[in-house]
């Protein structure tokens, strides 16, 4: 942390805010591509925003999965937000959560609808 103003700021945010040459805003994430938060480096330095990060970093890749009822691997894709980033979408099965359900099939475990 280094003093700013009256008040502290991570080292990451500094560099970034410095090469810009403004103040990083309320939404913007200063993310550090090798993993290495001690790296701090403006080539391991990426800005993104709060909800992108989220997407690239903390969504599993679903890619490899098979459905436990059906043996497909492909399923419903899911657009996050105004990114249009589409990952599928994938279920614990109701019986063995260890195992993925599509969404097809998903549906058989499911109570009807009610009009």
């Amino acid at each position: 942390m280094i003093r700013k103003s009256g008040g502290y700021i991570r080292e990451h945010r500094l560099i970034m805010e410095q090469h810009l040459g403004r103040s990083l805003k309320d939404n913007e994430i200063v993310h550090h591509i090798n993993g290495n938060k001690q790296d701090n480096r403006l080539e391991n330095l990426e800005l993104t925003t709060r909800s992108l990060h989220h997407i690239n970093n903390h969504i599993k890749d679903m890619s490899g999965r098979t459905c436990f009822e059906c043996g497909n691997t492909k399923t419903r894709l899911y657009s996050f937000g105004k990114h249009g980033i589409k990952r599928p979408i994938w279920y614990k099965h109701p019986k063995d959560k260890s195992k993925w359900c599509c969404t097809k099939c998903i549906e058989h475990y499911r109570p009807p609808r009610k009009n």
